[in-house]
């Protein structure tokens, strides 16, 4: 059985008056390389984040289903990541 083990560390850069958010582009880079060293070959897989990592599991988790076959079981598990203003 392999495990995969994923750690996202977004970017936040202020140009003077411009904030660029580079998290889309860390995720799909991330889940390209994951992809290429056999995580599509996964019979089970679980996308997990606690706090902005669980709020970022919410938006993520219908993308990240859509990486693998139908029968493969996905899980996506948000730990405290609701935000009431977001």
């Amino acid at each position: 059985m392999s495990i995969y083990y994923f750690i996202c560390i977004c970017c936040l850069v202020r140009q003077e008056a411009e904030l660029q958010f580079r998290g889309q582009r860390i995720w799909a880079a991330a889940m390209e390389d994951l992809m290429s060293k056999g995580m599509h070959f996964a019979n089970q897989a679980l996308l997990s984040g606690c706090s902005a990592g669980g709020l970022a599991t919410i938006i993520h988790c219908d993308e990240f289903r859509g990486l693998f076959p139908r029968n493969t079981k996905v899980k996506c598990l948000s730990d405290a990541g609701l935000f009431l203003d977001s």
